[in-house]
């Protein structure tokens, strides 16, 4: 995947972006962990490169010759029509977009980054993938424009002070949203946009959104069915055909199973994975899925003294995730990545497909016409916003995170006013969670591994926002049911992760559900429990099993991140955010093993550990 940097700015010379342009480039190169490129492309105002790695597809840059135009892209681009070859996909799509600007774009997808010079009209554009996948940003220094896939070098070259609204969200959420970055001067590019840059200006134009197709919304289920498995192998046959032998992310859901029966039925070669401690229902089902299916399998935990290894990945996690993930979670990802990518360079998810299962952000619904309006705060309460300690704060800016977060959530649904609220959720989904989700997690792994989430195109994308609506009801998942039973019987009657197999539920099969209902039961006693008594009540007891992170690797961490300062407020870059003896209070009882706080102290180290990159205080 790797990366891209470029400078513009108008009525200079290259001499003259040189100094600029080189610091963010080595910056950039040493935050992502990528060598320094030796060429670069010149345009008028404007200096590019291309960082590659061994995961790279598209290697270097395309170049028009006639024209002096030039076209790089991070990640991975797919032609939807022709020639599918990496080699000359590029040069093609340069041709296209110097004859038809961004309506181009309508013939290719994927999660990539291009920034293009056209040498016809002088002007340079960055582009984001449909999806807004593949991370790009840029800031702005009075006329100069910087872009990096590295927010942080951005940030670093600016001396951005962060945002303080960001900050909090990162706290409550866990990730910043939209175009937002943890830095005031630093924007990441929203999904299916292009800056078109010129004499100074910039020019934002939108050239692609999920759309709802009445004649799929209103087939018949068999219908249906049929024209989603053509979809998919189309897609499936675009975007994984060319890779070769890949990894398949596999757990013991519905998402990577979708995924990899597809693969396997098309003859798509690849190894199955699964990361987790050996006793993970994740790890054992995947496992009992390939020896069934005679699927090539490789477990993958992490290693045994990981508590001590964990800290020497912390930093790289903090550079490649931006500050926008937990560093302490994603060290352990990178870790497996690294091991992988040294037998194969690309792996497949299944991101996306849960949209197809289900509404992500409308899973309280039991029948869909239940919802009459778009409800901002049940959205923000049960599928963003974390409970976290307050007390550990000096300021509660709760209503102001919950405006902002609204006022961007209207913003992506209110095209969809008079669709329906379940369609206007769906497309908040699409729009906030990929970005912030898949699309981090992916940028974060660039030039370690190239990932593909082929449910996360256009094509299947649309499909998936114009089904029935009954058909996507939260623990029925009806259609990705009969889509596993009617691709493979044999592969839907294997248990899943939530209980009972993944076929649809029947009258002649309730019994198999079992744990599905003793599932639904807890989980309702718990709920109701937690309202009336304030602590959690279950009928059944749960099933205890191992998870990353291991209750002594947690421990071990604090104290690394205690003996670092990154706790304390006194000598924190960030320190005025918290209120000290609720926070050293919290970092005791974690320390004692109580843990109850959840990823609250795992945010504050990310923070911490970000802004004394920038080496800017929090006032």
């Amino acid at each position: 995947m790797a990366g891209i940097v470029a400078v513009y700015e108008p009525e200079t010379t290259p001499q003259e972006r040189e100094t600029d342009f080189q610091r963010l480039l080595e910056t950039t190169a040493q935050f992502k962990g990528l060598d320094l490129p030796v060429r670069r492309a010149i345009g008028n105002d404007c200096t590019a490169a291309k960082l590659d790695a061994p995961s790279s597809l598209h290697c270097g840059f395309a170049r028009d010759e006639q024209s002096g135009s030039w076209l790089m892209a991070a990640g991975t681009v797919v032609a939807l029509e022709g020639n599918n070859d990496p080699r000359v996909l590029l040069e093609r799509l340069l041709r296209d977009y110097l004859d038809n600007s961004i309506n181009a774009l309508d013939c290719y997808d994927g999660h990539f980054a291009l920034v293009i010079f056209n040498g016809r009209d002088s002007n340079l554009s960055i582009i984001s993938d449909p999806m807004g996948l593949f991370a790009i940003y840029y800031g702005r220094r009075g006329r100069q424009i910087l872009v990096s896939t590295s927010a942080l070098a951005i940030a670093r070259q600016l001396c951005s002070r962060p945002d303080p609204l960001m900050l909090e969200c990162f706290l409550r959420s866990g990730r910043p949203h939209g175009d937002k970055t943890l830095w005031q001067d630093v924007k990441r590019l929203r999904p299916a946009t292009a800056l078109k840059i010129s004499r100074g200006q910039i020019q934002e134009v939108e050239y692609w959104e999920p759309v709802v197709d009445e004649k799929l919304a209103h087939l018949t289920l068999g219908e249906a069915l049929e024209q989603a498995e053509e979809a998919i192998t189309r897609a499936f046959e675009k975007a994984l055909r060319r890779e070769g032998k890949v990894w398949a992310d596999l757990t013991g859901g519905f998402d990577t199973r979708v995924t990899t029966m597809f693969m396997a039925k098309m003859g798509i070669p690849f190894v199955a994975y699964c990361l987790g401690p050996e006793d993970h229902p994740d790890v054992q089902i995947s496992r009992l899925v390939c020896r069934e299916m005679g699927w090539e399998y490789q477990h993958m935990p992490l290693p045994g003294d990981w508590a001590q290894e964990g800290p020497k990945w912390f930093e790289t996690a903090l550079h490649r995730g931006e500050g926008h993930l937990n560093v302490l979670q994603l060290a352990g990802v990178l870790k497996a990545q690294y091991d992988r990518s040294r037998i194969h360079s690309v792996h497949v998810t299944g991101g996306g497909v849960d949209e197809w299962r289900y509404h992500p952000y409308g899973s309280k619904v039991l029948i869909p016409g239940l919802y009459s309006r778009l409800d901002m705060d049940e959205i923000m309460d049960t599928r963003i916003l974390s409970q976290i300690p307050l007390a550990a704060l000096s300021r509660d800016r709760t209503d102001e995170v919950r405006a902002e977060l609204g006022d961007n959530f209207t913003k992506l649904s209110s095209k969809y006013a008079e669709m329906g609220v379940l369609t206007q959720r769906d497309c908040i989904f699409i729009r906030h969670r990929h970005i912030t989700n898949g699309g981090a997690y992916l940028s974060a792994e660039a030039g370690l591994q190239r990932g593909v989430l082929p449910f996360c195109f256009k094509d299947l994308e649309s499909f998936c926002f114009s089904l029935n609506h009954s058909w996507r009801i939260k623990y029925q998942f009806y259609f990705i049911r009969n889509l596993l039973e009617n691709g493979n019987p044999q592969l839907a009657n294997i248990r899943t992760v939530i209980g009972g197999p993944a076929t649809p539920i029947r009258v002649s099969n309730l019994d198999k559900f079992g744990p599905l209902w003793r599932h639904l039961i807890n989980h309702f006693f718990n709920k109701a429990s937690r309202k009336l008594f304030r602590k959690p009540i279950s009928i059944w007891p749960d099933h205890l099993h191992s998870e990353y992170p291991l209750p002594d690797w947690k421990i071990a961490w604090l104290d690394w991140a205690v003996a670092e300062n990154l706790l304390t407020p006194g000598k924190m870059i960030s320190g005025a955010l918290y209120n000290t003896p609720a926070l050293a209070a919290i970092v005791d009882q974690g320390l004692a093993g109580n843990h109850q706080t959840g990823e609250f102290l795992d945010r504050v180290i990310t923070l911490e550990m970000a802004l004394r990159v920038v080496g800017i205080v929090v006032e």
